[in-house]
């Protein structure tokens, strides 16, 4: 048991940057998890599969040849957040999809939320937060 020295400590451990940063270095490593799983498991982060494709080829699907899935990296990684960037130039086309081709979204948007990833990106959060109180 702590005392309520201990505890203010602790308390006030949480009002510096280091927490918040330690929070998003937690979520963007468990955001990078979920984009990979994503492609092995060939579902988007709402937990659909992709759909399948029109003629066949030797290929897994969006992995002619593992740029897409290896294009995505973490970006400004701070106290006030993270962003996921997927830098392939054709990533937006299967993101949203065209006039000739279906969306096969492999990050969340801003517009459906965050879908499976949710519960784990929050998990990373509340446990790396929780750290900070032991």
């Amino acid at each position: 048991m702590i005392g309520i020295e201990q505890l203010a400590q602790r308390i006030e451990r949480l009002a510096t940057p280091a927490p918040m940063a330690a929070v998003s270095r937690s979520m963007a490593t468990t955001a990078i998890a979920l984009f990979q799983t994503g492609f092995a498991a060939r579902t988007n982060p709402y937990s659909n599969r992709w759909a399948q494709r029109v003629k066949s080829v030797p290929w897994p699907i969006l992995e002619r040849t593992g740029y897409l899935r290896a294009s995505g990296e973490l970006e400004a990684v701070s106290a006030e957040g993270f962003r996921l960037h997927v830098y392939a130039p054709y990533a937006w086309f299967h993101q949203h999809g065209t006039a000739r081709m279906v969306s096969r979204k492999v990050v969340p948007d801003a517009v459906a939320g965050l879908g499976a990833w949710q519960r784990p990106l929050e998990l990373a959060a509340r446990n790396t937060f929780l750290g900070y109180l032991n």
